[in-house]
């Protein structure tokens, strides 16, 4: 029953907002035609050589959002991350008025031909915006549940298909990732993680949320925010600790973790080497803030090359992904997975 009637209220919004669509859309189309065909070459060229783009969602963090008519919107504060199956669930974003609530945008209403830019674009004009679901910050782990970030797909799923000029057509995300040959990527299947989400019933899904200057865990939908979070700890199978997540980097197309990088050794960043693993890797806690356990050979960071961490590159080989998940013994993320979830683990004991 509910979830009927918050599929007939996403409607009734589309439905309203139906002409600031049509205008906004004929307004901000030069321009943002112009932008496009201005990245199409470099980004098929890339595709066509087999390389990924990708970006760090911590440097999502802080970016000004505009509408698709190019009204200001506000700034992104966080980007939320599914720990079990990798999907970028939501992006939260601090309105241009400085209210205290947060707009929380799926992955796939940013234009994301347009994501290495200074500014992110979404693909809905700003009456979209400001009519989507919100949250607190103290309330944003609320999203772990599955019923209520099905509320947010919910109403932005009509907004996307109708600013992509589908009428009557079921959702279709661009981001299947491109093929290993590096086409296009083709359209994938109409449920998107989120809908996956949903059938698992009310249990929380454990996340990743990344802002400007930390990653942590989030596991329930009572997490409190601190002063100062401080970022994820990764120990091995006994509870020692190994690394620390320091970033997370995107598969643009897909709108899924193309891998982490996590820091190990130094202080204050003097002395740090950072290597990459795939998120598949990690296990998540049964708590809050509670450290990820990696799964697989803590010898295997060691045979890792150090990546340099002075920037996240914009296109990542394929090839090179598909090796590195290789070497972790799980599946690239791009290919279907096993669930996830009788793999959180329990706190070492003593800590």
């Amino acid at each position: 029953m509910r979830t009927a009637v918050l599929a007939g209220f996403a409607g009734l919004v589309a439905t309203a907002l139906a002409p600031a669509l049509a205008v906004a859309e004929r307004d901000g189309a030069a321009t943002a035609a112009r932008a496009e065909a201005e990245a199409a070459p470099q980004v098929a060229e890339a595709r066509a050589a087999g390389r990924v783009p990708v970006v760090s969602a911590r440097d999502l963090a802080g970016r000004p959002v505009r509408a698709q008519d190019g009204e200001a919107l506000g700034t992104v504060r966080y980007v939320l991350v599914d720990l079990d199956g990798g999907a970028v669930t939501g992006v939260a974003v601090r309105d241009e008025d400085d209210r205290d609530e947060l707009a929380v945008l799926p992955w796939h209403a940013l234009d994301t031909a347009l994501i290495h830019d200074d500014e992110l674009r979404i693909r809905t004009p700003e009456s979209a915006f400001d009519a989507a679901p919100r949250f607190t910050r103290e309330r944003l782990a609320e999203l772990t549940k599955p019923t209520v970030l099905t509320t947010v797909t919910d109403y932005w799923a009509p907004l996307l298909r109708f600013s992509r000029g589908e009428t009557g057509a079921a959702p279709q995300d661009p981001g299947a990732g491109a093929a290993p040959g590096g086409a296009a990527p083709e359209p994938p299947p109409e449920e998107d993680a989120p809908s996956a989400q949903a059938r698992r019933g009310e249990q929380p899904v454990p996340h990743l949320l990344v802002g400007r200057s930390f990653v942590t865990t989030l596991v329930r939908p009572s997490f409190r925010f601190a002063d100062q979070i401080e970022g994820s700890d990764v120990v091995d199978a006994q509870g020692r600790e190994l690394a620390e997540v320091d970033e997370v980097v995107i598969d643009v197309d897909a709108g899924r973790v193309a891998y982490v990088v996590l820091a190990r050794g130094g202080a204050l960043g003097l002395g740090t080497a950072w290597y990459a693993v795939p998120l598949a890797s990690l296990r998540g806690g049964a708590r809050d803030d509670a450290p990820l356990q990696l799964a697989a050979r803590p010898q295997l960071l060691e045979e890792e090359k150090a990546l340099d961490a002075s920037r996240t590159p914009m296109y990542v080989p394929r090839s090179e992904l598909q090796e590195l998940h290789a070497r972790f013994d799980v599946p690239p993320y791009w290919q279907p997975a096993p669930a996830r979830r009788s793999d959180v683990v329990s706190p070492p004991a003593g800590r």
